[in-house]
């Protein structure tokens, strides 16, 4: 339903919606794969989450790699996230209340 994995040099992540609002109770996976001994760079060209709605993003293949950052409302605008690998792990949980915009991420 929500979630995508993903595989190349560059390309757009969306939450489910996007731009309209997205749904409640959403657990969406998105992974990046980038060519092996590359680095990956992500920013949020949009970013509006509810408050208790979070993006988590690791620097790896799951949940088990590094947490490069827990965001929530609009703290991912004008932050850039680079990773140490070639994969990149996103989870967005929103839970029963509000919803909002939601995200568009840039990754290169």
């Amino acid at each position: 339903e929500c979630g995508s994995s993903v595989t190349g040099k560059q390309g757009v992540l969306l939450s489910p919606n996007y731009p309209g609002y997205y749904g409640n109770n959403h657990e969406c996976i998105y992974s990046i794969q980038t060519q092996s001994g590359k680095g990956i760079q992500l920013r949020a060209r949009d970013f509006h989450l509810e408050e208790d709605d979070v993006l988590k993003v690791y620097d790896g293949s799951s949940n088990s790699a590094r947490l490069l950052g827990t965001f929530t409302g609009t703290e991912m605008i004008d932050v850039t996230l680079n990773s140490t690998s070639s994969t990149m792990w996103l989870e967005f949980i929103s839970n029963s209340d509000n919803t909002s915009k939601g995200f568009e991420l840039h990754f290169t």
